[in-house]
This record gives structure tokens, C-alpha cells and sequence, in this order.
């Protein structure tokens, strides 16, 4: 009976990788200290300068600032147990990760006064095109597959 060992394993995932277009990098060539390193110690896990490229490479037409909002989502991940951490991680990768950003080209105006009836008030907004402003946007920065583009509402 065949069994398999660790290497195995890892050779046939790494050509499987490697098929898909990624290019993959021996762990002692961008260890901390070589002169290919791409980490500071061995308990920083995400190859940051990667990740960033990714981001950036991924999603083209979104603004520096929304795609550094990703980045540190990405790194800040939150959770009880780092079994929840890395299901959280797992779904920033398949999902994408929602960020807000300024949209320039909107701007936010009263159309209507407040209006006061018993305890409810309201009142009507709409946004209009105009030149640059700092209105929010959110869109949903891909972490996935090349041509993969945001989604914004």
C-alpha cells in the first residue's frame, strides 16, 4: 500500500499552483534574513508586499486609500480563537472585503425641510454629480481571481 508523506502532498500542490498561474517561491529563499526576504520573523504569516500587489493589481480603478482600507482588514482580523480567524480570513478571500471610500464626483443635498410629526422626522436628501467632494462610497474589494472587478452600491 502506497502512502503519502508531507512532500508528496506539497510537490503536487505546488504544481497544481503553479498551473494556475502563481508562482510559487521555496520557504528558505524569502525566509527572514536571506536576501530575497519577503517577511521580518517567522510569526508574520501574511507576505505583506504580496498581498498589497494583489490588492492594487486586482482592483485597478479604486482610489489608494480604498485598497489600503482592505489591507488593513486583511491583517486586523478579529475573532475568539484563530479557528474563527482564519474562517473570517477565508471569506475576505472568496468575498472580498467591503471598504467606504470618498467619491469625489457626488455630493449630498437637502431637496426638502425636516419635517415633524409626533415623534418622527425626516427629511429628503438626494445626491447630485458635481465636481470633487468627499462623499463616501463602499465597494468590495476583490482578494480573488485576475478580472474579478468591485462591486459598489
Amino acid at each position: 500500500m502506497k502512502t503519502f508523506t508531507e512532500s508528496v502532498v506539497e510537490e503536487a500542490t505546488l504544481q497544481w499552483l503553479e498551473s494556475l498561474g502563481f508562482k510559487p517561491a521555496s520557504g528558505p529563499s524569502i525566509a527572514p534574513g536571506e536576501s530575497m526576504s519577503e517577511r521580518n520573523d517567522y510569526g508574520q504569516v501574511v507576505l505583506e508586499d504580496r498581498l498589497r500587489q494583489a490588492l492594487y493589481r486586482l482592483n485597478p480603478d479604486l482610489p489608494a486609500e480604498a485598497i489600503e482600507d482592505a489591507f488593513r482588514h486583511v491583517l486586523r482580523i478579529d475573532g475568539p480563537s484563530q479557528e474563527v480567524r482564519n474562517r473570517v480570513f477565508h471569506r475576505m478571500l472568496v468575498d472580498g472585503v467591503t471598504v467606504e471610500y470618498a467619491r469625489r464626483d457626488l455630493s449630498l443635498i437637502h431637496i426638502s425641510e425636516p419635517t415633524r410629526l409626533l415623534s418622527i422626522s425626516y427629511a429628503v436628501f438626494c445626491l447630485k454629480k458635481k465636481k470633487p467632494s468627499n462623499n463616501l462610497r463602499y465597494s468590495n474589494i476583490s482578494t480573488t481571481q485576475p478580472g474579478i472587478t468591485y462591486n459598489s452600491s
